[in-house]
């Protein structure tokens, strides 16, 4: 939210058009029409919207992509290349390493997200090859608002070199502008640049205009915000007069086709213009960033903006997800949190919605509750086969969301809120389903809401029943909770502990042994103790914990289960010390993950290091902190999974740690090392037994092998844990 700020200070006064004016004039370009590569009698591409968040739900669709990739001649990206603000450093993890195989020029045109770093600067600098932003850029931005508006970011040198590398493939092509024509052969493509809040400058209207209708060939327009999209029609207004729309439905100018991205589904809306010609109005932006539900939309009837022609109407227009597919996917998503959740299924129980399965809609049902409310077909032909869904008489176009796929959803449209307060199932449907338009008495739409209207009329009698349980509730939780902080002294002072890690006898003895040795322990008291616990060492495949936690707390990954995928990258790096899933996370991740976590573990000096992983730098004091705290630093809902992966190392690896524990204690553990050279030799653990927890980290290097560093842990563990029982 913060980094992607100047989209919301625009609403007081959006300077892109005259930061847009200002770069055209600063390039100068002769000719805002380039020719595609490979340009002939025929011409073959990939178009593909919204593409930059850089975690699964992009990288999941790079080999569906790279599969389509054989023998096209370039791509074209429909709307905000990166997410979430367009910085010119998140180019590297978000687009230049997902599409590194992708070896044809690919062009662009810049969404309200790549606008959001202040200038422009991240998209120019990558597709238009221009170093900084001119000053006239800048001074655009109005004097009030500059305090608060996010300034470009300064180019750092990684940067210059993955432009480089990328322009010797000659895979980066170089376009005039944010806007520009692209001449494919029989196709001419014409990219609109639609600045923060949607709106087209005078100059690029007249040269929208003027490259439309001076060439006759079939043309695509490609813009950043959909003029038909969720159900609603949107003109794009130019400065100073006039419509995008216009343009497009003009005879001369011959467009068969609008792409554009914004929405991250996938829609599809042909629509009647003057001549008998249709043109398809199509929305593509599922291409990386998370899924949008298409619930939501009310029964199409767009009238046509000729008032002689037909209406874009329900049973033309092509929506996937399908929207029975969609409300169940949504509605399994709140069922999730109301299982994970003790707190929110008490609230639910107290509103009388008795456990999380009455809020779980499932497919079939939700399809009929979409065609009760839409009056379209919403329904999946269970003869399809799972996955491939029919509407209407049209085989093959249905989409069922998996809910272990790593496309799920970040986030949810602002009306699917399960409300906290709702009155049972009905307010929960309410909620989710589309709002009734005015209209007649006898409709489908009006149908659905009377019959919601005495659904809820009867949950709220069931809801005010509930009232005075759901309050008796309440004061009884409070009561509990009151007793159980006042016994929690007396009670934490009858199980204390006697034990005390020898300190001493460990150092003693890694006194005696060669190599560097450095170990913290934190007790059960909470007390963290140690020799040269402070002392910084490369990580190696100890790192590998950290990213374990770091990748189930992202929040598109939180919420929801984990895919095989997913499953077949995290076990092997866990559980074997698999080095590739490390480097794939690593990237994947970025440095603001990882801090994140260090800063919630508490560790004080841990710092990461790209390329190469392993020399990231890790202290003992910080890593027995993390491993006391992992349980609570991992999500509930991934908790058991991440403690299985930690229980169950390979054998083989079981060394150090694991030989000095006590009878009757738990272990979950990783070690790092130098590929048996004795470099590093690193283990940390967390022993368990009941509600008591031990955590140690042991951390090695320069020793005269790997086995003499292994010993050496051994050593030091077993004088550390003497006495515990």
């Amino acid at each position: 939210m913060r980094e992607a700020r100047n989209e919301k200070l625009a609403a007081l006064h959006d300077p892109s058009d005259d930061q847009r004016r200002a770069w055209v004039a600063h390039m100068r370009a002769e000719s805002l029409t380039i020719r595609a590569p490979g340009a002939a009698d025929r011409t073959s591409f990939l178009l593909f919207g919204d593409p930059g968040e850089g975690d699964s739900s992009q990288f999941a669709l790079v080999q569906p992509l790279l599969s389509r990739a054989d023998g096209v001649d370039f791509a074209f990206i429909a709307s905000d290349v990166v997410y979430p603000a367009g910085d010119v450093n998140d180019y590297r993890r978000k687009f230049y390493f997902p599409y590194r195989d992708l070896s044809v020029p690919i062009y662009a045109i810049p969404g309200n997200h790549d606008w959001d770093d202040g200038g422009l600067l991240g998209f120019m600098f990558h597709f238009c090859g221009h170093d900084e932003p001119p000053r006239t850029v800048l001074d655009a931005v109005p004097r009030a608002l500059r305090p608060f508006w996010r300034k470009p970011a300064r180019v750092h040198a990684a940067t210059q070199v993955a432009r480089r590398e990328r322009e010797e493939k000659n895979t980066i092509a170089r376009q005039p502008g944010p806007y520009f024509a692209l001449d494919a052969g029989p196709l001419l493509l014409v990219g609109l640049d639609l600045g923060l809040c949607g709106r087209v400058d005078h100059d690029q209207g007249r040269w929208l205009g003027e490259v439309s209708r001076g060439d006759p060939r079939p043309k695509i327009l490609v813009t950043s915000k959909p003029i038909y999209g969720d159900g609603h029609y949107n003109a794009t207004p130019i400065e100073g007069g006039g419509s995008v729309d216009e343009v497009v439905r003009h005879p001369a100018s011959n467009y068969v086709a609008v792409v554009s991205g914004e929405i991250h589904n996938y829609q599809r809306y042909p629509v009647s213009v003057p001549g008998g010609r249709t043109i398809q109005y199509i929305v593509c932006g599922a291409a990386g960033a998370f899924s949008q539900g298409t619930h939501t939309i009310e029964r199409i009837g767009i009238p046509n903006p000729d008032p002689d022609l037909p209406p874009v109407a329900e049973e033309d227009v092509r929506l996937y997800p399908l929207r029975g597919d969609s409300l169940s996917f949504f509605s399994e998503l709140y069922a999730r949190r109301a299982e994970e959740s003790r707190l929110f299924r008490r609230l639910l129980r107290a509103v009388g919605v008795p456990n999380a399965d009455a809020v779980r809609i499932r497919p079939e049902e939700a399809g009929r509750l979409m065609e009760e409310a839409t009056g379209a077909p919403s329904r999946r032909d269970p003869s399809a086969g799972p996955g491939r869904g029919r509407r209407g008489n049209h085989p093959g176009r249905g989409a069922q969301i998996r809910t272990g796929d790593p496309l799920a959803p970040r986030r949810t449209p602002g009306r699917a809120v399960l409300p906290l307060l709702g009155l049972g199932r009905a307010a929960v449907l309410q909620v989710l389903l589309p709002r009734r338009r005015d209209g007649d008495g006898d409709s489908p739409s009006a149908l659905r809401g009377d019959r919601l209207r005495r659904a809820r009329r009867r949950s709220a009698a069931r809801g005010r029943a509930h009232l005075d349980e759901g309050r008796r509730v309440v004061v009884r939780a409070l009561v509990c909770v009151a007793v159980a902080l006042a016994l929690a002294p007396a009670a934490s002072a009858q199980a204390r502990p006697n034990w005390q890690a020898n300190v001493s006898a460990a150092a003693r003895y890694a006194e005696a042994r060669a190599g560097v040795e450095s170990f913290a322990v934190v007790t059960e008291r909470g007390r963290l103790l140690g020799r040269f616990k402070e002392r910084a060492y490369p990580s190696a495949s100890v790192l590998k914990a950290m990213l374990l936690v770091a990748y189930l707390n992202r929040p598109a990954v939180r919420g929801r289960p984990l895919n095989d995928n997913e499953r077949g990258l995290l076990e092997p790096m866990i559980r074997w010390s698999a080095n590739e899933p490390a480097t794939y996370f690593v990237r994947l991740l970025g440095r603001g993950p990882l801090n994140r976590l260090a800063e919630r573990a508490g560790m004080r000096h841990f710092h990461l290091v790209i390329s190469p992983w392993g020399t990231s730098k890790i202290t003992a004091e910080d890593q027995a902190r993390y491993f006391a705290r992992v349980d609570l630093l991992t999500p509930r809902r991934h908790r058991s999974y991440a403690r299985r992966l930690l229980a169950t190392v390979v054998p083989s690896q079981r060394w150090g740690i694991p030989p000095a524990r006590p009878d009757g204690w738990k272990i979950f553990l990783k070690g790092g090392w130098g590929s048996g050279t004795g470099w590093v030799t690193h283990q940390v653990a967390l022993l368990e037994r009941g509600n008591r927890r031990v955590s140690l980290a042991i951390l090695t290097r320069r020793n005269p092998s790997h086995t003499y560093g292994t010993e050496t842990i051994r050593g030091i563990a077993t004088r550390l844990l003497r006495g515990l029982r």
